[in-house]
């Protein structure tokens, strides 16, 4: 899989991905056998403390960056490490904070860029990708995950102006119910 990824990733370009630790040495072999170059490793740090065997320090996630060729260093240089915010509803178990993706695409891929997800899962990368103005390609296996992806990219903001709509109209009262 790691093969075609290189395949059809264009000359110079970045490519991201999220790895777990306990098995940072295959996938880290299995990346350089394919010809990708490390050139970043950014974490991101959940607010919540995770379990470990030997210590229970605050969950991470790990993404590294990989190289093809020599891609052009960013404009600005951004922090290695994130915070993660809490994600609510949880749609998808590896679901990762739309904040932070959007800071990792706004960063590394150009502005005309294509945004390539092989694991999309819930959608975040492309709804993060999209609200950036870059197109965006998303696979996913579990077809429930797909299909959810694609109920989140089919809706959009509405363009709702609240000068529009008299206050006898709508009122919100404290306990959220509406009248």
């Amino acid at each position: 899989m790691y093969q075609e990824l290189w395949r059809v990733l264009e000359p110079d370009s970045l490519c991201l991905s999220f790895y777990g630790w306990p098995n940072a040495e295959t996938f880290l072999g299995t990346w350089k056998q394919t010809g990708f170059r490390p050139v970043s490793h950014i974490i991101l740090i959940k607010d919540r403390w995770g379990f470990g065997r030997f210590s229970h320090a605050r969950s991470t996630k790990k993404r590294i960056s990989w190289q093809k060729g020599h891609p052009l260093k960013p404009a600005e240089a951004i922090s290695d490490v994130f915070h993660w915010e809490h994600i609510t509803p949880l749609l998808h178990p590896n679901q990762k904070p739309l904040g932070a993706i959007s800071k990792l695409i706004d960063t590394f891929a150009p502005q005309a860029a294509s945004v390539l997800d092989p694991f999309c899962g819930s959608g975040t990368t492309l709804i993060a990708a999209r609200g950036l103005g870059n197109r965006a390609v998303g696979i996913e296996i579990e077809e429930r995950f797909y299909e959810l992806a694609a109920l989140r990219l089919s809706q959009q903001i509405l363009d709702f102006d609240p000068r529009r709509v008299a206050p006898q109209q709508l009122s919100v009262v404290p306990d959220g119910s509406e009248r």
